[in-house]
Protein backbone atom coordinates (compact mmCIF):
# COMPACT_ATOMS: atom_id res chain seq x y z
CA UNK A 1 0.00 0.00 0.00
CA UNK A 2 1.26 3.79 -0.70
CA UNK A 3 -1.13 5.31 1.88
CA UNK A 4 -2.37 2.49 4.43
CA UNK A 5 -5.70 2.54 2.72
CA UNK A 6 -6.02 0.84 -0.44
CA UNK A 7 -3.99 -2.77 -0.83
CA UNK A 8 -2.92 -5.25 -3.57
CA UNK A 9 -1.62 -8.56 -3.31
CA UNK A 10 1.44 -8.74 -4.50
CA UNK A 11 2.48 -12.14 -6.53
CA UNK A 12 6.01 -12.69 -5.12
CA UNK A 13 5.88 -16.23 -6.99
CA UNK A 14 7.88 -18.19 -3.68
CA UNK A 15 5.40 -20.87 -3.23
CA UNK A 16 3.26 -22.97 -5.34
CA UNK A 17 -0.19 -22.85 -3.72
CA UNK A 18 -3.48 -24.65 -6.05
CA UNK A 19 -0.73 -25.35 -8.93
CA UNK A 20 -0.32 -21.71 -9.14
CA UNK A 21 3.27 -19.40 -7.94
CA UNK A 22 0.89 -16.23 -8.46
CA UNK A 23 0.34 -15.91 -4.74
CA UNK A 24 1.75 -13.44 -1.83
CA UNK A 25 2.90 -16.26 0.03
CA UNK A 26 6.23 -15.40 1.80
CA UNK A 27 6.41 -18.21 4.80
CA UNK A 28 4.83 -21.71 4.08
CA UNK A 29 5.16 -25.19 5.40
CA UNK A 30 8.43 -26.72 6.37
CA UNK A 31 8.61 -29.39 3.41
CA UNK A 32 7.38 -32.43 4.97
CA UNK A 33 3.71 -32.04 4.07
CA UNK A 34 3.07 -33.54 0.98
CA UNK A 35 -0.27 -32.22 0.43
CA UNK A 36 0.06 -28.23 -0.23
CA UNK A 37 -3.87 -27.22 1.06
CA UNK A 38 -2.60 -28.08 4.71
CA UNK A 39 -0.18 -25.08 4.29
CA UNK A 40 -1.64 -23.21 6.33
CA UNK A 41 -2.79 -25.76 9.43
CA UNK A 42 -0.99 -28.57 9.43
CA UNK A 43 -0.83 -31.20 12.22
CA UNK A 44 1.55 -29.77 14.81
CA UNK A 45 3.64 -33.68 14.70
CA UNK A 46 4.35 -33.10 11.40
CA UNK A 47 6.48 -30.04 11.71
CA UNK A 48 4.65 -27.45 9.12
CA UNK A 49 4.25 -23.76 9.59
CA UNK A 50 1.19 -23.11 12.13
CA UNK A 51 1.54 -19.87 12.45
CA UNK A 52 4.13 -16.47 12.39
CA UNK A 53 3.61 -15.20 16.22
CA UNK A 54 5.19 -12.02 15.60
CA UNK A 55 7.42 -10.47 12.76
CA UNK A 56 9.73 -7.64 14.10
CA UNK A 57 11.48 -5.41 11.78
CA UNK A 58 14.98 -3.83 12.93
CA UNK A 59 16.56 -1.35 10.15
CA UNK A 60 19.75 -1.37 12.24
CA UNK A 61 20.19 -4.59 12.85
CA UNK A 62 24.01 -5.14 11.83
CA UNK A 63 23.18 -8.16 10.19
CA UNK A 64 21.45 -7.28 6.92
CA UNK A 65 20.30 -10.97 6.85
CA UNK A 66 18.49 -10.64 10.11
CA UNK A 67 16.86 -7.36 10.01
CA UNK A 68 13.69 -8.98 10.15
CA UNK A 69 12.98 -11.88 12.52
CA UNK A 70 9.53 -14.16 12.84
CA UNK A 71 8.57 -16.27 15.45
CA UNK A 72 6.86 -18.80 14.02
CA UNK A 73 4.79 -22.12 15.65
CA UNK A 74 7.14 -25.29 14.56
CA UNK A 75 8.94 -27.81 16.65
CA UNK A 76 7.56 -25.43 19.30
CA UNK A 77 8.25 -22.43 18.69
CA UNK A 78 11.42 -21.22 15.58
CA UNK A 79 12.82 -18.30 14.36
CA UNK A 80 12.99 -17.44 10.70
CA UNK A 81 14.98 -14.35 9.65
CA UNK A 82 15.04 -12.25 6.55
CA UNK A 83 16.67 -9.54 4.48
CA UNK A 84 13.72 -7.88 3.17
CA UNK A 85 10.51 -9.72 4.82
CA UNK A 86 10.04 -11.96 1.54
CA UNK A 87 12.91 -14.81 1.40
CA UNK A 88 13.28 -16.03 4.95
CA UNK A 89 15.60 -18.54 6.59
CA UNK A 90 14.95 -21.13 8.94
CA UNK A 91 17.12 -20.69 11.96
CA UNK A 92 15.54 -23.91 13.62
CA UNK A 93 14.13 -24.28 17.42
CA UNK A 94 14.64 -21.74 20.06
CA UNK A 95 12.45 -22.72 22.67
CA UNK A 96 9.00 -24.40 23.80
CA UNK A 97 7.89 -23.02 26.52
CA UNK A 98 4.95 -21.39 25.95
CA UNK A 99 1.48 -22.58 24.37
CA UNK A 100 0.09 -21.09 20.95
CA UNK A 101 -0.20 -17.14 21.43
CA UNK A 102 3.02 -16.68 22.37
CA UNK A 103 4.74 -13.15 20.89
CA UNK A 104 8.36 -12.06 20.95
CA UNK A 105 9.71 -7.73 21.15
CA UNK A 106 12.47 -5.98 21.78
CA UNK A 107 13.74 -3.83 24.70
CA UNK A 108 16.21 -1.06 23.31
CA UNK A 109 16.68 0.32 26.51
CA UNK A 110 18.36 -2.77 27.97
CA UNK A 111 19.01 -4.32 24.62
CA UNK A 112 17.24 -7.39 24.80
CA UNK A 113 14.25 -9.44 23.01
CA UNK A 114 12.13 -10.88 25.75
CA UNK A 115 8.66 -13.45 25.07
CA UNK A 116 5.38 -12.99 26.46
CA UNK A 117 4.24 -16.82 26.89
CA UNK A 118 1.27 -17.84 26.97
CA UNK A 119 1.32 -20.37 30.13
CA UNK A 120 -1.62 -21.51 32.63
CA UNK A 121 -2.01 -20.02 35.90
CA UNK A 122 -4.09 -21.29 38.62
CA UNK A 123 -6.79 -23.20 36.11
CA UNK A 124 -6.59 -19.88 33.59
CA UNK A 125 -4.15 -18.41 30.62
CA UNK A 126 -1.88 -16.09 31.61
CA UNK A 127 1.35 -14.75 30.38
CA UNK A 128 5.03 -15.53 31.19
CA UNK A 129 8.34 -13.75 30.71
CA UNK A 130 11.53 -14.96 28.80
CA UNK A 131 14.94 -13.02 27.87
CA UNK A 132 17.28 -13.05 24.83
CA UNK A 133 20.46 -11.74 24.15
CA UNK A 134 20.56 -12.50 20.73
CA UNK A 135 16.83 -14.00 20.02
CA UNK A 136 18.56 -17.88 19.65
CA UNK A 137 19.33 -18.33 22.85
CA UNK A 138 16.39 -17.80 25.38
CA UNK A 139 15.76 -18.15 29.21
CA UNK A 140 13.69 -20.56 31.03
CA UNK A 141 9.83 -19.14 31.02
CA UNK A 142 9.02 -17.28 34.44
CA UNK A 143 5.21 -16.62 35.50
CA UNK A 144 4.41 -13.19 34.70
CA UNK A 145 0.53 -12.20 35.42
CA UNK A 146 -3.04 -13.01 35.42
CA UNK A 147 -5.77 -11.64 35.70
CA UNK A 148 -7.14 -10.45 39.26
CA UNK A 149 -10.16 -9.12 40.94
CA UNK A 150 -10.35 -5.78 38.73
CA UNK A 151 -11.09 -8.11 36.03
CA UNK A 152 -14.61 -9.77 35.31
CA UNK A 153 -15.10 -13.10 36.31
CA UNK A 154 -13.66 -15.63 34.82
CA UNK A 155 -11.92 -13.50 32.18
CA UNK A 156 -8.36 -14.72 30.95
CA UNK A 157 -5.80 -13.49 29.25
CA UNK A 158 -4.90 -14.67 25.64
CA UNK A 159 -2.17 -13.24 24.05
CA UNK A 160 0.04 -10.19 24.01
CA UNK A 161 1.47 -7.76 21.04
CA UNK A 162 4.39 -5.64 22.47
CA UNK A 163 5.91 -2.38 20.82
CA UNK A 164 8.35 0.59 22.54
CA UNK A 165 7.15 4.17 21.36
CA UNK A 166 8.93 6.78 22.83
CA UNK A 167 10.12 5.63 26.22
CA UNK A 168 7.39 3.61 26.78
CA UNK A 169 6.75 -0.18 26.20
CA UNK A 170 3.12 -0.47 25.09
CA UNK A 171 1.51 -3.46 24.40
CA UNK A 172 -2.42 -4.80 23.14
CA UNK A 173 -3.47 -7.60 25.50
CA UNK A 174 -5.91 -9.76 24.04
CA UNK A 175 -9.13 -10.53 27.13
CA UNK A 176 -11.11 -13.78 26.71
CA UNK A 177 -14.19 -12.89 28.25
CA UNK A 178 -15.28 -16.69 29.04
CA UNK A 179 -19.09 -16.41 30.36
CA UNK A 180 -21.26 -15.67 29.16
CA UNK A 181 -20.70 -14.63 25.66
CA UNK A 182 -16.98 -16.51 24.73
CA UNK A 183 -15.86 -13.11 23.11
CA UNK A 184 -12.20 -11.35 22.68
CA UNK A 185 -11.73 -8.14 23.13
CA UNK A 186 -8.35 -5.63 23.31
CA UNK A 187 -6.92 -3.24 26.08
CA UNK A 188 -4.00 -1.25 26.07
CA UNK A 189 -1.23 -1.72 28.68
CA UNK A 190 2.33 0.01 29.46
CA UNK A 191 5.18 -0.74 31.51
CA UNK A 192 8.53 1.02 31.85
CA UNK A 193 10.01 -2.47 32.24
CA UNK A 194 8.38 -5.30 30.37
CA UNK A 195 9.14 -7.43 33.13
CA UNK A 196 6.49 -5.58 34.91
CA UNK A 197 3.34 -4.35 33.12
CA UNK A 198 0.70 -1.93 34.13
CA UNK A 199 -3.01 -2.32 34.14
CA UNK A 200 -4.26 0.47 34.67
CA UNK A 201 -7.80 0.97 31.68
CA UNK A 202 -9.25 -2.71 31.93
CA UNK A 203 -12.18 -1.47 29.02
CA UNK A 204 -11.51 -2.16 25.79
CA UNK A 205 -10.05 -0.01 23.48
CA UNK A 206 -11.57 -0.91 20.44
CA UNK A 207 -15.51 -2.35 21.37
CA UNK A 208 -16.64 -4.98 19.55
CA UNK A 209 -19.51 -4.57 17.02
CA UNK A 210 -23.00 -5.23 17.74
CA UNK A 211 -24.12 -9.05 17.51
CA UNK A 212 -27.74 -8.66 16.82
CA UNK A 213 -26.89 -7.00 13.70
CA UNK A 214 -24.03 -9.43 13.34
CA UNK A 215 -20.93 -7.08 12.57
CA UNK A 216 -18.15 -8.37 11.14
CA UNK A 217 -16.13 -7.84 14.74
CA UNK A 218 -18.77 -8.86 17.22
CA UNK A 219 -16.76 -11.88 18.43
CA UNK A 220 -13.36 -11.34 17.92
CA UNK A 221 -10.82 -8.99 17.53
CA UNK A 222 -6.88 -9.16 16.49
CA UNK A 223 -4.30 -7.44 16.42
CA UNK A 224 -2.80 -7.25 12.56
CA UNK A 225 0.58 -4.90 13.05
CA UNK A 226 2.84 -4.48 15.75
CA UNK A 227 3.50 -1.30 16.40
CA UNK A 228 1.07 0.85 14.90
CA UNK A 229 1.73 3.14 11.98
CA UNK A 230 2.83 6.82 12.64
CA UNK A 231 0.83 8.92 10.39
CA UNK A 232 1.33 12.64 11.45
CA UNK A 233 0.08 12.86 14.81
CA UNK A 234 -2.31 9.72 14.60
CA UNK A 235 -0.79 6.04 15.45
CA UNK A 236 -3.46 3.60 12.42
CA UNK A 237 -3.88 0.30 14.09
CA UNK A 238 -5.15 -2.18 12.14
CA UNK A 239 -6.80 -5.25 13.44
CA UNK A 240 -8.94 -7.60 12.08
CA UNK A 241 -12.60 -9.02 13.84
CA UNK A 242 -14.62 -12.47 13.32
CA UNK A 243 -18.12 -13.37 13.39
CA UNK A 244 -17.62 -16.66 15.23
CA UNK A 245 -17.21 -16.90 19.69
CA UNK A 246 -14.06 -18.83 20.77
CA UNK A 247 -16.01 -21.43 20.97
CA UNK A 248 -16.06 -22.09 17.20
CA UNK A 249 -12.81 -22.25 15.39
CA UNK A 250 -11.11 -19.43 15.60
CA UNK A 251 -10.48 -17.36 12.88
Amino acid sequence: SHDGIHWKKPHVGRFTYKRSKKNNIVIAATGQLSDEEEMFEPPATVGGIRAANSILHQPDEPDPQRRYKALVRTRGFSLLTSPDGIRWTDCGKIFDQGYDCTTIAYDPVRKIYYANSKMQAWGRRGRGHMESPDCLHWSDAQYQMTVDQRDRPNDQMYTMDMWYYETLHLAFLRVYHVEPEHRLDLQLISARDPRHWDRTFRSALLELGDQRSNEWDWANQSVISVPPVVVGDQMWIYYSGRTQDHRSRDY
